[in-house]
């Protein structure tokens, strides 16, 4: 599982090296999610233990977030329902997506580094339901996975929600989480009926309302506490270059296809997303 979260990350790295958007689109109106700080970025500002050792051990675990210093802000072109609206462009920061969140490290009120973000599982709707921590602070070993109600431990802000400092102590008295079932008695919280695990669906394909491979999912943004919009990604080789563009999340679906999660467009937007690559490859 270990290989594969790092497999995963890198994968995650490599799609935001390159941001290729296109001037026409059929789009909503714009809307802002940028502020010249987050949370996160002045907390890793702390992140240094003054021990070598340790902070090397950090970098190694955050790579993914070094990787992604040089591009704190994500655009693109919103692919929306109404196609009577003009093109405009859409910006938020990364910090309160998918991508900034799962990964980044968790830190106390001492600014002391006490875990990290593996997951988020959200309902049917798109509302956050948990976060999923791991005390765990050697590369390639998570330790104990627990699971916090995703608003108690997140602020919600004009920007976007971000993750707030936790304590050592209530990360050690926070339910264990698992992803199956087990076996015996167990106060180990899993994840819901109905649920879906973010971590699986940033692996996943957009499809059609018909069902069609039409992009991959780059990342997803969330804001009040729930998955707002869905980024986009298509005529990419290797990850690379091709273009981005955004969706609403809310008239998505979420379909299990059982080693992945792919989420599908409305029958509106796969017309809006059609007619937008027409555009913007000619």
């Amino acid at each position: 599982m270990c290989r594969f979260d790092d497999e995963r990350n890198m994968n995650m790295n490599s799609k935001y090296f390159i941001i290729a958007v296109s001037a026409i689109a059929l789009i909503q109106p714009s809307i802002s999610f940028a502020e010249s700080r987050s949370e996160n970025e002045v907390r890793a500002e702390a992140a240094s233990s003054g021990d070598i050792s340790k902070d090397a051990k950090a970098a190694w675990k955050d790579i993914k977030h070094d990787a992604q210093a040089a591009s704190k802000e994500i655009k693109a072109f919103f692919v929306g329902e109404d196609e009577s609206v003009p093109a405009k462009q859409l910006s938020f920061m990364r910090a309160s997506s998918a991508s900034g969140i799962i990964g980044s490290a968790v830190y106390n009120g001492k600014k002391a580094r006490v875990g990290t973000v593996k997951d988020i599982i959200v309902n049917s709707t798109g509302e956050a339901d948990m976060a999923i921590i791991a005390d765990g602070d050697f590369p390639g070993f998570d330790g104990k996975l627990v699971a916090f109600p995703f608003a108690d431990i997140t602020k919600q802000q004009s920007t976007g929600d971000v993750i707030v400092p936790l304590s050592e102590k209530a990360i050690k008295a926070a339910a264990e989480f698992r992803y199956e079932p087990g076996t015996g008695k167990t106060k180990a919280r899993y994840i819901p009926e109905g649920g879906y695990s973010v971590s699986k669906i940033l692996d996943g394909n957009i499809l059609s309302s018909t069902s069609e491979k039409v992009g991959s999912v780059e990342d997803i943004y969330f804001k009040s506490g729930k998955a707002s919009m869905v980024i986009i990604g298509f005529d990419k080789v290797l990850g690379l270059g091709g273009k981005n563009v955004v969706a609403e999340y809310g008239p998505t679906t979420i379909v299990n296809e059982g080693t992945t999660l792919d989420v599908q467009l409305s029958a509106k937007q796969s017309a809006a997303l059609a007619n937008y690559k027409t555009v913007a490859t000619k």
